[in-house]
Order: C-alpha cells, then sequence, then structure tokens
C-alpha cells in the first residue's frame, strides 16, 4: 500500500509481514516486529551467562533492541524470494556494513512485498 505525506508529498510504501510492519519512503527502510519472537528472529539473540548467587550460572536469551531503520545509502543488496502454497516468501537486506535483516511474509502479503522489492532494486 502506498500513501502520500502530507506535508512533504514523498510516497511512503507500507506493507504488513509475518510479525512485522514495513515502511520505505524512500530515504528511509523501517522494520516494526511486533512481538519478541519476531524482534529475535529480525535482529538475532544474545545470550548470556548469569550468577545465580549459589556458586552456579544460567543462560538468559534476550532478542534484539527496538526497530530496525536503514537509510537508503546504507543498503549494499536485496534480495527477494517469492512466497507460494507450501513456502513463506522473505525480502533479505544487505547494508554496507555487512549486516542481513530477511522480512518474511505470507503468500497473502506477497503484492506488497514486490512492491517494496521493487522500489528497493532486488534482483
Amino acid at each position: 500500500m502506498c500513501t502520500r505525506h502530507m506535508l512533504c508529498g514523498m510516497e511512503t510504501t507500507k506493507v504488513a509481514g509475518y510479525a512485522i510492519d514495513v515502511e520505505y519512503d524512500a530515504e528511509t527502510l523501517h522494520i516494526h516486529a511486533k512481538n519478541k519472537m519476531a524482534r529475535g528472529a529480525l535482529t538475532g539473540w544474545t545470550s548470556t551467562a548469569v550468577e545465580t548467587g549459589d556458586g552456579k550460572y544460567k543462560i538468559e536469551t534476550s532478542s534484539g533492541g527496538a526497530d530496525v531503520v536503514i537509510l537508503r545509502s546504507q543498503i549494499a543488496d536485496v534480495k527477494f524470494k517469492n512466497a507460494n502454497p507450501l513456502v513463506n516468501g522473505n525480502l533479505a537486506v544487505t547494508t554496507t556494513e555487512g549486516n542481513r535483516y530477511q522480512m518474511h511474509f505470507r503468500r497473502n502479503q506477497r503484492a506488497g512485498f514486490e512492491v517494496l522489492a521493487h522500489e528497493l532494486g532486488a534482483r
């Protein structure tokens, strides 16, 4: 879905994926994970050993931070894999720093992601 900002007149593409919302306005790609599992899938997991107080340790696992915001100038590569009746699709964005973010979507969400992939220059 495309919307036009009232103030600047710039178009914004908004799509909903599998537990994520994505916005792109030709300058910034903003990915919002809707829950803890989606944040972990998007930004990765971190495990830390924590002392329990009785000389033992336990492992605490946490997902990455808040939303992912990528400037258009930081996008180095974009790959699109279409969804089909058996497998979800994904849009993978690699930054100039080497970070890779995968956005997953279902078959009924693929039209919006095809538009987004085209706008990002997917191959």
